[in-house]
């Protein structure tokens, strides 16, 4: 009789000893996620200014935005140094040129900015006639000349039709002795040309 209750007691205490080791619920263990958010992505362009007007045909493109952001201008990517600062040049046309300006992040986060800088060049004008100087013995003479077509042209404050090939031609009545006639063009770019004549009126 002892010995069955040894051998009951040794084998409930096996399934106990097996049950603890085997039969408890795993425990898990979580991989903790990153927190760190991306800095808020920024594109400022120092130069040039928006709308401004310059004589040269090839300017120069500078701007700032994140150190690790690439940058394009006009689709052609820009070096960005350690300090997030970005120049390029960038050749002209004569007139308005636009210039696009793309920050982007490894984010996907993308930044524009569009400026236009209008290379203004020079305008041509030419007076054919009369000839500075010349002495005339009528008292009205019909200045001409050209420029580009689409110029405005002015003679002694009157503007005067151009047409399509960039001619013109305006009358002007003369005083008795040396008259002063001047020829001012202009254009929608900012671009202006003169010349300033003197006829001399001696009938």
């Amino acid at each position: 009789m002892k010995k069955s209750l040894v051998v009951i007691t040794v084998l409930t205490l096996s399934l106990l000893l097996a049950a603890g080791c085997g039969g408890g619920t795993p425990t898990s263990t979580e991989t903790p996620t990153s927190t760190t958010t991306p800095d808020e992505l920024v594109l400022e362009i120092t130069e040039p200014a928006d709308e401004s007007v310059v004589d040269v045909s090839r300017i120069t493109v500078s701007g700032s935005t994140l150190a690790d952001a690439v940058v394009s201008i006009n689709g052609v990517i820009a070096d960005v140094d350690y300090q997030g600062i970005f120049t390029d040049e960038v050749n002209l046309d004569a007139g308005p040129n636009v210039i696009e300006v793309v920050a982007s992040d490894f984010y996907g986060n993308e930044k524009s900015a569009i400026l236009t800088v209008i290379y203004a060049t020079a305008l041509p004008l030419t007076v054919s006639e009369p000839l500075n100087d010349s002495v005339v013995t009528l008292q009205t003479v019909t200045v001409r000349g050209a420029t580009n077509a689409d110029a405005t042209v002015s003679v002694n404050g009157k503007i005067v039709s151009v047409d399509e090939s960039g001619n013109f031609s305006e009358p002007v009545n003369l005083d008795l002795g040396p008259n002063l006639i001047e020829v001012l063009a202009s254009d929608f770019y900012g671009n202006s040309a003169t010349v300033t004549i003197t006829v001399i009126y001696s009938p």
